[in-house]
């Protein structure tokens, strides 16, 4: 896991099948804006007892991650659940319904990629857009995502 990652809740406390307290105190914590290294301070966790926990709760999708606290852009981006829907709601433009098959053959919810691999996924998505026109405006408008 990065420590960078940020961490949120995809479903209510009370679907949580987890009555293990440390489980559920991490996730009570992950609100969307605390990184995965706060939370684990918060929590009290050493990285390996952490990691486990966040493992099973993604495993269950009781957490999702919805973005990186690093900003620099030789780091790498982490694609969110939410980047992920955005792609496919400007790609539907172009393609229909297909968009969201597309783009979950060449971009995930959670993967984490560089900002040249990320381009490199915009530019492979463009190859199934007919016309160049059309393919320079995708481009455009999912360049402005991240």
């Amino acid at each position: 896991m990065h420590g960078d990652l940020v961490l949120r809740k995809q479903v209510e406390l009370a679907a949580l099948q987890s009555s293990d307290s440390k489980t559920r105190r991490l996730f009570i914590l992950a609100d969307g804006k605390k990184s995965l290294e706060q939370l684990y301070q918060l929590c009290g966790f050493n990285e390996a007892q952490g990691a486990s926990i966040v493992e099973a709760l993604m495993g269950v999708g009781a957490i999702g991650v919805v973005g990186n606290t690093a900003q620099d852009p030789g780091q790498g981006v982490v694609i969110s659940d939410d980047i992920v829907k955005k792609i496919v709601g400007e790609m539907a433009n172009y393609v229909g319904p297909i968009a969201t098959i597309l783009v979950q053959r060449n971009a995930r919810s959670g993967q984490v990629v560089t900002h040249e691999e990320l381009n490199q996924i915009f530019v492979t998505l463009a190859e199934n857009i007919e016309g160049d026109e059309d393919k320079q405006q995708f481009l455009a408008k999912v360049s402005g995502i991240i």
